[in-house]
Parts: structure tokens; C-alpha cells; sequence
């Protein structure tokens, strides 16, 4: 199950792998045919230890003999060294697979689309060793699918292009309603699955809301599962929360009597810094400092 909307963006092409091919079809005017099979690739793309890569997610569809791999890149933000690992990707897939490689960027903002769409340009401008252009898609890019009928028969799509359009709330209010329909007409273990995938993939929007509204008001069994699973695991998370913010207080103080036993003079503010600090590992960092630091200042350098 995805935990964040950039998951759920490209993990939705791991669910109906064939549904990379579908995308293109309908949205790039791809002259592709559905794959015979489609396997999913490690992700790791790393060749030495000091330099680690992972792509989201790279497909190798195949129609025979033929193969061709698509990178499957989830950007919600304009984010410059991701962007410059882009080539490697490709390269590296290339050369492995000996085969063709697309590279497919998914953003739910449609500056952040403009912006990977962008070619990158390796080499001299009027003579480039390697150029690449991302396929990429944003909200202007992907139909909304708002009729149930529709839905029904591409659940997987409609799934996505409900996430693609998850930041504007009144296209995305009608594409829900349809997609709570279209959940019902399948069996509701798989129902319940991409009710919760929809959920976390939504990430913190009003169209989260809307997605929770819609499940607690429905009659159907899998938003009845839905509702039940979410309270408990929104029960866990809570609890989860609480007991990592009661251990990194308790790391605080443990770092103030350290900086108080070696007498060394604590400002309000530093305290306040201190004590705000939920981040268990900086406050582990900080009390290694506090046994050898000779101010308050050594300890935040």
C-alpha cells in the first residue's frame, strides 16, 4: 500500500501493469499495442556503493520478441537532482536491456509537468552526446473520468486520473463519485484494496475528505471494510505518533541534565529548540556533542 501520493502515482502502474500502455494510448497517441506480458523491473539501479539510484518504477513490456522498457518517474515537485538523474536511467536501462526505454514523468501540477517536460541537453548545445525528453503528464494532460459506466470498465484509469487531478477539488469531487460506483461493481477484496490505495494517494487535500465522506456514507460491503480498516490504521498511526513524540521528549531532557551536569549554560531559546525537537535522531546527534561540547553553541554546529 502506498504512504504518500508520489507512491501511489506511479505503485498504480505495479497494480495493472498493462496499464502504462493504455495511458499512452489514450493520452500520447502511442502506436502501441497491449503487451503479450510485462514484467517489473528492480528498481535499483545502483553500479558502485557511493553512488545509489533508484528510479520509481521501470516496466519492460514485451509483444514477442520486441521488448521496450518505460521508467515510470512520480514528480510532485520541480526538483533539480532528481531531474539530473534522468539520463542515467535511460543509459543505464539501455545498455542492460539492450533494448528502447521511455521515460514517463506523472505530476499533479501542471507546472511541475511543464517544467519535466523540459529536454535535457548533455554535451555542446549544437552537438549533444544525449538528449532526454520525458513523457510527461499533468493534470491538463489526463482526461477526468467522471461517469461511473466509464470507471467501471477502466477502474485502474480511473484511479489514476483521479490522483493526477487529487489538487482540484471540484473535478476531482465528480471523479470520486464515480469511482466509489465503479468499486462496487468488482469483487470486494480488490474494492477495498484500491479504496485505500485511492485514500493514501490523495495525501492531504480536500479530496481526501470527500474520498472518507464517501465511504462512510456508502452502503456497499468494501466501504464498510474501508471504513473499519482506516479508523484502525488512522489508530495506529496516532499511537505510533504519540509514543515517537514521547520518546524524543524524553531524549530531550535526558540531553538537558547532560548540558546541566556538565554545567554548561543553557539560553531560553536553545531550550525551546531543544525541547521542540521531535526528531529523535538530531537529539541523538546532539547528545553525542553535549559529552564533549564546551558551550551550548558547539552543540548546533
Amino acid at each position: 500500500m502506498p504512504e504518500s501520493p508520489h507512491e501511489a502515482l506511479h505503485q498504480i502502474f505495479r497494480e495493472d501493469t498493462s496499464l502504462i500502455c493504455r495511458v499512452l494510448q489514450q493520452f500520447a497517441d502511442a502506436d502501441i499495442d497491449d503487451p503479450t506480458s510485462v514484467t517489473v523491473l528492480n528498481v535499483d539501479l545502483t553500479e558502485f556503493k557511493p553512488l545509489v539510484r533508484f528510479t520509481d518504477t521501470a516496466l519492460m513490456c514485451e509483444w514477442g520478441d520486441d521488448k521496450h522498457i518505460f521508467i515510470v518517474e512520480s514528480q510532485t515537485e520541480q526538483e533539480g537532482e532528481k531531474r539530473a538523474a534522468w539520463p542515467y536511467y535511460v543509459a543505464y536501462l539501455h545498455n542492460k536491456y539492450n533494448c528502447p526505454v521511455t521515460l514517463v514523468v506523472l505530476c499533479s501540477d501542471q507546472a511541475v509537468a511543464r517544467w519535466a517536460k523540459r529536454p535535457i541537453v548533455i554535451g555542446l548545445s549544437q552537438h549533444p552526446s544525449m538528449v532526454v525528453t520525458a513523457l510527461a503528464f499533468g493534470p491538463k494532460d489526463i482526461a477526468p473520468i467522471a461517469d461511473p459506466d466509464e470507471a467501471s470498465k477502466h477502474i485502474q484509469l480511473a484511479v489514476f486520473s483521479t490522483l493526477i487531478h487529487r489538487k482540484d477539488t471540484p473535478t476531482v469531487s465528480e471523479q470520486l463519485d464515480a469511482l466509489a460506483e465503479a468499486l462496487a461493481t468488482i469483487d470486494t477484496k480488490s474494492a477495498t484494496h484500491l479504496a485505500h490505495f485511492t485514500g493514501a494517494g490523495l495525501g492531504p487535500t480536500m479530496a481526501r475528505q470527500i474520498w472518507s465522506d464517501l465511504m462512510n456514507a456508502g452502503t456497499h460491503q468494501y466501504q464498510s471494510d474501508f471504513t473499519a480498516q482506516w479508523e484502525a490504521k488512522g489508530e495506529a498511526r496516532g499511537e505510533a505518533r504519540g509514543e515517537a513524540k514521547g520518546r524524543a521528549k524524553g531524549e530531550a531532557q535526558a540531553l538537558l541534565r547532560i548540558l546541566d551536569r556538565r554545567d554548561i549554560p543553557v539560553d531560553e531559546t536553545s531550550r525551546t529548540r531543544i525541547l521542540a525537537c521531535d526528531d529523535l535522531e538530531q537529539l541523538g546527534h546532539w547528545i553525542d556533542r553535549a559529552l564533549t561540547a564546551t558551550s551550548i553553541d558547539e552543540l548546533f554546529t
